[in-house]
């Protein structure tokens, strides 16, 4: 057990906010009792890192190569050990694989598959890639690599979104790819509101990298190895010859993984909570459907509620992106009188709209949205 003392000392370490005070209880519990060197030990550690929790790795080669702790780990013996899953991982119910070995038996794989599958390195290239590339452009926009993954990589990816990520709750805010939510529900806050500022994320699939997905599964109780494992299965770095942006080159969520509208929106819920709080500050309703962010005024008169949107605008522009890595189109605005209706991202809001019936057109024409007033008034077709 000595050798393995290390790794132990530094979950303990990582198990908890980075202070002196908790280091040295979570340690003293893993070892039975406090020891003089833990205090003198965790003041090195903190000054090493900063007071930034490491990764598990850092944190382990710093403790082995740690001359006090070399010293004393002769005669430690370990009376208390806690896996390193977290709480967040129990209520949530989430499969519990605490080793990569483990991770593998779950997926019903050998080591050397969930390597490949992974594929952290970038070795997988050619005819060994998971995905099959298409380049989708639009007028006027960048063009879009949709990567479809190939049979048994979806397969995995399907497993996972089942098992793990939709297990795991997204912001209330998030209306897009979450059960029981529609484009009919992130448009009904907006409804008769006199101003509606509409805001499209840039890259939304490709910003979001695998070390965000790493740090998302670390968050729900994961070990740093076992998630390692799973942000690489889940996320592709696309060949140079086939990627319309260097963007794609680097490892990202996939645009046609299963799982990739999941995980986006967990990694958009620190994200979300920061720019509805924004929007309440500023008198405003906040929204977002995958890429398409949507803020509306208050019913308190056209020139106020335009000052209200412009202002949350502002703060996002300000503010979120010194925090989080989220890059936005130019803002529409659409400013509406007299309670006639505004475009909503893919349908309208209208104070006088009954209901809203998507009718899904597979192919070329993508969707088309109608709008029904009332029942007595025949359906206005609203896009598609």
């Amino acid at each position: 057990m000595t050798t393995a003392i290390p790794r132990l000392l530094a979950q303990a370490f990582l198990n908890g906010k980075l202070q002196r005070a908790g280091m040295i209880k979570r340690g003293a519990e893993l070892l039975g009792q406090k020891w003089k060197w833990l205090g003198p030990l965790a003041t090195r550690f903190l000054k090493e890192f900063g007071g930034a929790k490491p990764r598990l790795g850092d944190a382990v080669r710093f403790l082995r190569h740690d001359e006090g702790l070399c010293v004393a780990r002769a005669g430690l013996r370990i009376a208390k050990w806690t896996p390193s899953n977290g709480v967040a991982a129990m209520r949530w119910k989430l499969p519990e694989m605490e080793s990569p070995a483990a991770l593998a038996e779950w997926l019903g794989l050998t080591d050397a598959e969930v390597a490949w599958f992974a594929d952290r390195k970038n070795i997988n290239k050619g005819k060994s890639s998971h995905y099959t590339y298409c380049v989708f452009e639009k007028p006027g926009k960048p063009a879009r690599l949709i990567e479809a993954p190939k049979t048994r990589m979806k397969e995995l990816l399907r497993r996972l979104l089942t098992d793990v990520f939709e297990k795991i709750p997204v912001h209330a805010a998030a209306h897009g790819f979450v059960a029981r939510h529609s484009i009919k529900t992130f448009a009904a806050p907006h409804a008769g509101q006199p101003c509606l500022l509409k805001m499209d994320l840039a890259n939304f699939f490709p910003s979001i990298s695998r070390a965000r997905v790493e740090s998302l599964l670390i968050t729900a109780g994961y070990d740093e190895r076992v998630a390692e494992l799973l942000a690489g299965i889940c996320t592709n770095r696309a060949p140079r010859d086939v990627a319309p942006d260097p963007i794609y080159t680097r490892p990202h969520l996939p645009q046609g993984a299963p799982t990739s509208p999941a995980i986006a929106n967990l990694c958009m819920f620190r994200a979300d909570r920061r720019l509805r709080g924004l929007a309440e500050s500023a008198g405003a309703v906040y929204t977002r459907y995958a890429d398409d962010l949507a803020f509306s005024g208050a019913s308190v008169g056209d020139r106020s509620a335009l000052r209200i949107v412009r202002r949350t605008h502002l703060r996002i522009v300000r503010r979120t992106q010194a925090a989080e890595p989220v890059k936005h189109e130019s803002p529409r605005l659409r400013h509406s009188r007299a309670g006639r209706p505004v475009q909503c991202s893919s349908m309208r809001t209208d104070s006088h709209q009954i209901a809203i019936r998507i009718i899904r057109v597979f192919g070329c024409c993508g969707c088309a949205v109608w709008v029904f007033h009332d029942d007595r008034q025949p359906p206005q077709r609203i896009m598609g």
